[in-house]
């Protein structure tokens, strides 16, 4: 009986976090997919009105674009053309985006 009680209690003890934790996971995964997406959004405004302070913020310093050509370039390298007027975006459409965490 107090082997059974002993499982009992360490049951408890370990799978009651492992139960609390998954309401919290859902949530931050929801939050996540809502953030990413709200990222994405930003990043699309941004490259339509070449607004480079905005881009700055999204991308990190060891930013590679590849373009439709195959023609890759850094992070200063797409700042400097979206700020002088080489490269301007007529369209662009996002369509049947799924975000995975």
């Amino acid at each position: 009986m107090k082997h059974t009680m002993a499982l009992l209690l360490l049951a408890t003890l370990f799978l009651g976090p492992a139960r609390a934790q998954k309401k919290p996971r859902a949530d931050r995964t929801s939050a996540d997919v809502h953030a990413l997406t709200e990222l994405e959004m930003q990043w699309v405004s941004a490259l339509m009105k070449s607004d480079t302070a905005t881009l700055d913020g999204i991308f990190v310093d060891g930013y590679v674009d590849t373009d439709e050509h195959s023609q890759r370039s850094d992070k200063q390298g797409v700042l400097s053309v979206l700020k002088s007027g080489e490269l301007k975006m007529e369209s662009i459409k996002l369509s049947d985006m799924k975000v995975y965490v």
